[in-house]
């Protein structure tokens, strides 16, 4: 009977561990609980903008999917969903995101032994490349460059204008001190549409540069490595 006993238990753990659910209670955490302490983990040594992601498709993919705790979580279920994402027009390249932000986080638990397991690790990623782009990326021709920096140029007038208040007060149906009250300028965009065309740079790495970056007597505008890549 301890035999029997014994044997059971094994291949309880062993079940237990196959669905990710071999550390005692792991089976009853909220996932919602454990992406709070993959965050907080990851706050500081990951980008604010990286970590809004995927506590985006992590929360998504969660409510779609209905699962709210580890054991909740299904390989067969996230493959239908990825399915249903691309055959609703979602490029390979989106929907492997997606379904990244689940595993990276459930991949962070089973390393912190929250969990035994990440049962997500079996789901491959979808081929990417240019042959599954649902908008194949490419770049602007001169024509359309010059035309996108007009427009830009124009958006940058109206939006000024707009900011200056410029049509109320000729209306006159405002007081004196309303028309002469300080007003937030508008930061113009052109320019950072012309640098990009213009450097083929990211636009991470233009909007950290500064005035000291910039030589306007040779034309010259250096990136520091800083905030480029390699």
């Amino acid at each position: 009977r301890i035999a029997e006993r014994t044997l059971a238990e094994i291949i309880r753990q062993r079940d237990l561990a196959l669905a990710g659910l071999g550390i005692e209670g792991s089976g009853t955490l909220t996932l919602a609980g454990i992406l709070d302490r993959y965050l907080a983990a990851k706050a500081g040594a990951a980008k604010p903008d990286r970590l809004d992601t995927v506590r985006r498709d992590f929360l998504r993919i969660a409510a779609t999917l209905g699962w709210q705790q580890v054991r909740d979580v299904n390989p067969d279920a996230a493959l239908d969903y990825r399915r249903r994402r691309v055959a609703a027009g979602t490029s390979h390249r989106t929907a492997n995101v997606e379904i990244n932000a689940v595993r990276a986080v459930l991949r962070w638990a089973a390393r912190s032994r929250i969990i035994a397991a990440n049962v997500l690790d079996c789901v491959t990623p979808l081929p990417i490349g240019r042959g599954h782009e649902t908008r194949p990326r490419r770049p602007l021709t001169e024509d359309e460059a010059i035309r996108f920096l007009e427009a830009a140029e124009a958006l940058d007038r109206e939006s000024e204008a707009y900011r200056a208040a410029e049509r109320t007060i000729a209306s006159g149906t405002k007081s004196k001190a309303w028309e002469e009250r300080a007003r937030l300028p508008h930061v113009p965009q052109a320019p950072l549409f012309r640098a990009l065309l213009l450097t083929a740079a990211r636009v991470g790495e233009l909007v950290s540069a500064t005035w000291a970056d910039l030589d306007e007597g040779a034309g010259l505008l250096t990136l520091r490595a800083s905030t480029t890549k390699s």
